[in-house]
């Protein structure tokens, strides 16, 4: 059995170690953590990744979140102005008569004496800070189908206080959820239908909604000028600002602790040539390259390595529901020479007997994908990261073998040996 095996110390430490790199996790079951951190460079980013990491922490942000609880205030108490015209009624009346124009159009009618010509107040929505209002609903609603991360079941009476998790964590899925369930309540209102959606905003909108007796609308601005500045200039700076007060953690232990590893290896390698966001349907998460040998690393999937798989094969004729087992970490070295494969599974435990066990899914891995391994004299083929492990004689070096077990504190100094 896995039991826990941190303290409370040992949680705080390994959320501090991992600071540095996870701005890069974007998972929807991410919970979302306040908390100030340090962001490495993103220059190694490229320009699609920038763009999704500005969009998810621009619908994460502060500024976004008080747009959204001030719309439905903002719409009972919106910005409008008044004009009477002038239109002829038969039989009734509505606002103040225009007895002048009322017996000249009755002069014109044959004396119709049901006639009146009547001035009825009108209000007019169709304001500058009204468009803005609009034009940041709309495009807020757009980011969110972009990331195509949303549940597809949307309760109709989602509130902030019901996304909470059972330890009081709120995920990405469930803030995006309740971002997009309010908006569409929102562009329900048919006081929105007399305000035209421009096609982009002037700078006339932004100050008549600083401005606007409603101080509501300065939250329309606000959250506008983040928008420009995040989205439309793509200020990384701006970027930096919001990574340093917000990120996403993973809320199970156990990712945690796979991350931990991750990103043991990827600082044990060195400064990355390219690196991506650890997001649905990502490539490798980090390339190196490190005199005549290239490192790519790999987490949770690897894109065309490992699909050769027996364990999948075995199944195909039987109508059994089997999805391609992947190790956690995969790392493909690449020299002159030769092009080799180092599977890392990651399991957070100290536990004998489940470490046992974990070394007999890893055998399974190195089975399974054996076409992958043409070096028979490959060592190691794997390695097994687990939180601690006793070893009979810890001043010895590690014997070559196919799979080397690993503790937490180990990972770093042996991917600097193994690659040396």
């Amino acid at each position: 059995m896995n039991t826990d095996c941190w303290s409370a110390e040992d949680l705080a430490e390994i959320r501090l170690k991992v600071g540095n790199y996870l701005w890069l996790y974007l998972q929807p079951s991410a919970s979302i953590e306040e908390l100030t951190s340090s962001v490495q460079n993103l220059t190694n980013l490229s320009k699609t990744d920038i763009e999704y990491l500005s969009i998810v922490h621009y619908l994460l942000s502060d500024e976004v979140k008080n747009f959204i609880l001030s719309s439905p205030k903002l719409i009972r108490r919106f910005s409008h102005s008044t004009q009477k015209e002038k239109i002829v009624y038969r039989g009734l009346v509505k606002g103040a008569i225009d007895w002048n124009l009322t017996v000249k159009e009755r002069s014109t009618k044959g004396l119709d004496w049901t006639l009146f010509v009547c001035k009825p107040t009108s209000r007019i929505y169709n304001l500058p800070e009204n468009q803005l209002f609009k034009f940041l609903l709309i495009q807020i609603k757009r980011l969110i189908e972009e990331l195509q991360v949303l549940p597809s079941n949307e309760v109709e009476t989602l509130s902030l206080d019901q996304l909470k998790t059972e330890d009081g964590k709120e995920t990405l899925k469930e803030r995006l959820a309740w971002l997009r369930q309010n908006i569409n309540n929102v562009l329900k209102s048919v006081l929105l239908d007399g305000v035209d959606l421009p096609g982009f905003v002037s700078e006339r909108m932004v100050i008549r909604a600083q401005t606007a007796r409603n101080k509501d609308y300065e939250v329309v601005a606000t959250a506008y000028l983040l928008f420009y500045g995040l989205l439309e200039k793509m200020d990384r700076q701006l970027l930096e600002r919001l990574l340093k007060t917000r990120i996403l953690e993973p809320l199970e232990k156990d990712r945690l602790y796979e991350l931990y590893v991750l990103f043991e290896i990827m600082a044990a390698l060195g400064k990355p040539f390219e690196i991506n966001l650890i997001k649905s349907g990502a490539e490798a998460i980090a390339t190196y390259k490190l005199d005549t040998t290239d490192v790519k690393v790999f987490y949770q999937k690897a894109s065309g390595l490992l699909e050769n798989s027996v364990y999948k094969n075995v199944f195909d004729n039987y109508e059994l529901d089997v999805s391609l087992r992947r190790p956690d970490i995969v790392l493909q070295i690449k020299t002159e020479k030769e092009s080799k494969l180092l599977i890392v599974e990651v399991k957070r435990s100290i536990n004998d007997d489940y470490i046992v066990d974990s070394v007999y899914k890893v055998l399974g891995y190195l089975a399974d994908f054996k076409t992958q391994f043409p070096n028979e004299g490959q060592k190691p083929k794997a390695l097994l990261v687990v939180w601690s492990i006793k070893r009979k004689n810890p001043n010895i070096p590690l014997a070559p073998q196919e799979i080397i077990i690993l503790g937490a504190s180990e990972i770093r100094d042996y991917v600097k040996e193994l690659l040396s």
